[in-house]
């Protein structure tokens, strides 16, 4: 049987992750491709007490007012995003200036599939957020990352950057609120408005791992690809 990390963003479908599960072996389990492939999971992070940036969660059919959110939770901006999706797909930032313009994102988004809507966070922009390398049981690298969001290029850091403090502590308390045997994951952080550092998201389903900023990680995750291969 082939290796394969998990496929796709989906479970579903003649090439999905149950299929490819089924001729082959996912690195990173079904059992926890299931579970990240729907932001909920960060609520459910939550639960276990990993800080993670507010995410409020609204179910397709929902009537959601932009405004009303911004006003409850005293959010001067907000981003709007698919639960399911990648790559800032149909995400949006929006606040009281854009308000007409997020109202109409949201409404189309919420009419067809699940959406989250959390505060924007300004340290994106200074600090900028952080994806954090995790590979084999170590963390092996982070690179920084610009705000995007639709259609926008992903900017990342040429080199690998300093994990920020308190990072291995985070990506400890991500990863072990996962049930499962996990190869690798990219944990995103970002300060919050009080300098807690935050998960952003936690990337179980074939993220990009940023092997070009570390080649050592490229290398561990290699041998641990051929120590389970050899094991089976």
């Amino acid at each position: 049987m082939g290796w394969f990390p998990a496929l796709a963003a989906t479970i579903e479908g003649p090439l999905g992750a149950e299929r490819a599960d089924a001729l082959s072996t996912l690195v990173n389990p079904l059992s926890v491709v299931r579970q990240n492939v729907h932001k909920r999971y960060l609520l459910e992070l939550e639960r276990a007490g990993v800080p993670v940036v507010p995410t409020l969660l609204f179910e397709r059919g929902d009537a959601v007012s932009l405004g009303a959110v911004l006003q409850d939770r005293g959010w001067p901006e907000a981003v709007i995003k698919p639960a399911i999706g990648a790559r800032s797909w149909r995400s949006l930032r929006a606040g009281v200036k854009t308000l007409a313009e997020g109202q109409a994102h949201l409404d189309a988004l919420v009419a067809e599939r699940d959406v989250l809507i959390q505060p924007y966070l300004c340290a994106v922009e200074d600090h900028g957020e952080r994806s954090l390398i995790w590979i084999d049981g170590v963390l092996t690298h982070s690179i920084r990352k610009e705000p995007r969001f639709s259609d926008d290029v992903e900017n990342v850091s040429r080199d690998a950057v300093a994990p920020p403090e308190g990072a291995a502590q985070i990506v400890d308390a991500a990863i072990g609120a996962i049930d499962g045997d996990l190869l690798y994951a990219r944990v995103d952080v970002v300060p919050d408005d009080a300098g807690r550092l935050v998960v952003m998201e936690l990337e179980l389903v074939e993220p990009s791992l940023f092997f070009a900023q570390d080649a050592s990680a490229l290398a561990r995750f290699a041998r641990a690809l051929v120590r389970r291969a050899s094991s089976r």
